[in-house]
C-alpha cells in the first residue's frame, strides 16, 4: 500500500523527540565545561521576531539551541540540524526541500558570524553538506544553490579579514574549496565577488586575503569560462597596485605574471606602452623585468648591460687592434730602413777615395815645396 511522504514539518517533530537526548547528553557535557545549565535559555522577544519563521520549519528547541549563549548549544544545534537533513528521504515534497533550506541557510548565516571556531565550522560543514549533497540528492534546482552562496558568501569574505588568524585561515580555505566544488562551478558566483575592486577603506587583512584568494583561483580555474576573464582580473590587479599595503602590491604583480603565462598578448593590452613615464615606476618595472624571465629574454637592464659590456669589448678589441697595426708598422719601417741604411753604407765606401784625392789635390796646389822636391828627385835622377 502507497504512503505518502511525510511532511518536512512533520519529520521534523518525529526527529524532535529522538534528537532531544542527543542534545541533553551535549548539554551535561557543556555543564561539565561551562558549569552553568545545558538547556538553552528561552529566546527573547527580538529572537523570537527574528527567527519565527525559522521556528515553524525547523522548531523552537533547535532554533533555541542556536541562539544560545553558550557556544556547545549552539555548536549542538546545527550538528543536529545536520543530521535530520540527512535523514530527510528522496521524493520528499520540494516546496517542504525549499522551505527547510531557507530555514537552514538563516541558521548558517547567523553561525558564520560566531566568534567560536567550532560554531563557525559546524556552519561550514553543514553548509558544504547542503551544496554537495542536500540540493543535489532532492534533485533541487540551480536557483536553490545560488541562493545559499550569495546569502553565505558575503559573510565568508567578510570573515576572511577576522582579527583571528585561525578563523581568517579557515574562511579562505573553505571559499577556496567551495568554488571548486563541481555544483558551483557552472554557476560563476565566487569569482564575481573577487574582482570587485578593493575599496579604499577596507582593512589590511581584508584586502590581502582577496587578492590572495583571487591569486588562488586563478591558478585553479582559469579564465576559460570560470568567471574569470583576462579583462576583470587585470582590471582589478591594476587597481590592487594602488593599494597603500606592499603585500597587497606584491600579490597584484602576481597576479599579472600568472596572467601573461596564459594570455601574453591579452595582458599587455592592459598594461602602459614602451613610451609611458609608468613603466619607469617600480612596479611596472618587476612586472616587465618577470615578462622577459617568463618568455626566457634579457631584461631591459640586462640589455643595457650587455650593450656596455659590447661596446667595452669593442673598444678593448678596437685598441688591441691599433696597438697591433703599430706594432706591424714600426716592423715595416724597420725591414724598410735595413736596406736604405746598407745602400748608405755602399755610396759612402765608393765616395771615400775620390773625396780623399780631391781634397789632397789643393794640398799639393798650395805648397810649392813640395814641388820643388819632386823636381829635385828628377834632376838627380837623371843625371
Amino acid at each position: 500500500m502507497w504512503m505518502p511522504c511525510p511532511t518536512v514539518s512533520g519529520l521534523f517533530l518525529l526527529l524532535e523527540a529522538s534528537a532531544e537526548p542527543e542534545v541533553r547528553e551535549a548539554n551535561i557535557s557543556d555543564v561539565r565545561r561551562q558549569g552553568v545549565s545545558g538547556e538553552p535559555e528561552p529566546l527573547t522577544e527580538k529572537a523570537l521576531r527574528e527567527a519565527s519563521s525559522a521556528m515553524d520549519i525547523l522548531g523552537e528547541a533547535l532554533v533555541a539551541g542556536a541562539y544560545s549563549k553558550a557556544w556547545s548549544c549552539r555548536e549542538d544545534a546545527l550538528l543536529v540540524l545536520y543530521k535530520k537533513l540527512m535523514e530527510i528521504p528522496v521524493g520528499t515534497q520540494k516546496e517542504d526541500l525549499k522551505n527547510v533550506l531557507k530555514g537552514s541557510v538563516f541558521l548558517i548565516r547567523r553561525a558564520i558570524k560566531d566568534i567560536v571556531t567550532l560554531v563557525f565550522q559546524a556552519s561550514l560543514k553543514l553548509l558544504k553538506m547542503i551544496i554537495t549533497q542536500y540540493i543535489p540528492e532532492h534533485k533541487l534546482s540551480k536557483l536553490e544553490t545560488t541562493h545559499c552562496v550569495e546569502r553565505a558568501v558575503p559573510l565568508l569574505l567578510a570573515r576572511t579579514g577576522d582579527s583571528s588568524a585561525r578563523l581568517c585561515v579557515i574562511a579562505l580555505n573553505f571559499i577556496q574549496e567551495m568554488a571548486l566544488f563541481k555544483e558551483m562551478k557552472s554557476l560563476l558566483l565566487i569569482p564575481s565577488y573577487l574582482v570587485q575592486p578593493l575599496k579604499a577603506n577596507v582593512s589590511v587583512r581584508l584586502a590581502m586575503s582577496q587578492v590572495d584568494l583571487l591569486a588562488r583561483l586563478l591558478r585553479d580555474l582559469g579564465t576559460g569560462n570560470s568567471g574569470f576573464t583576462v579583462d576583470n582580473a587585470m582590471k582589478f590587479a591594476l587597481s590592487a597596485l594602488e593599494h597603500r599595503v606592499y603585500d597587497v602590491r606584491e600579490t597584484a604583480v602576481r597576479i599579472i605574471l600568472d596572467m601573461y603565462r596564459q594570455h601574453p598578448a591579452l595582458t599587455l593590452e592592459h598594461l602602459p606602452p614602451k613610451d609611458s613615464n609608468t613603466r619607469w615606476n617600480l612596479l611596472y618595472k618587476a612586472i616587465f623585468k618577470g615578462f622577459a624571465k617568463i618568455d626566457d629574454r634579457p631584461t631591459e637592464a640586462e640589455v643595457r648591460a650587455q650593450k656596455r659590456a659590447a661596446t667595452k669589448e669593442a673598444e678593448k678589441q678596437k685598441k688591441e687592434e691599433m696597438e697591433a697595426l703599430q706594432g706591424q708598422l714600426a716592423a715595416l719601417r724597420e725591414t724598410q730602413a735595413e736596406p736604405q741604411e746598407k745602400e748608405n753604407d755602399t755610396m759612402k765606401l765608393k765616395n771615400q777615395d775620390p773625396q780623399g784625392r780631391k781634397a789632397a789635390l789643393p794640398d799639393t796646389l798650395e805648397n810649392p815645396d813640395i814641388h820643388y822636391l819632386d823636381n829635385l828627385h828628377l834632376l838627380w835622377g837623371e843625371e
